[in-house]
């Protein structure tokens, strides 16, 4: 079963970067470096959101103990600040 939830999360995923393919990156050629780097960090951005988002909709239970991880490692950082 988790399986089949990691790959509608992946299909999501491919869905994003699919469509910033096509639609965001249709004038490459043109763009500076620095445009290129922005546009390709806002669509993996999105990408990974959008896995994300629709794993903990699908209640992946991997995905519990990567957040619980996540939560730890930002707790420490708000403790020292």
């Amino acid at each position: 079963m988790t399986l089949a939830k990691l790959v509608v999360a992946s299909g999501a995923l491919g869905a994003v970067c699919w469509a910033g393919q096509t639609w965001v990156l249709g004038g490459w050629l043109g763009w500076s470096i620095f445009v290129k780097i922005g546009a390709l960090f806002a669509i993996i951005g999105v990408a990974g959101a959008a896995y994300f988002l629709v794993a903990l909709a699908l209640r992946i239970e991997e995905l519990d103990e990567v957040t619980a991880l996540a939560k730890r490692k930002l707790g420490r950082f708000r403790k020292k600040a």
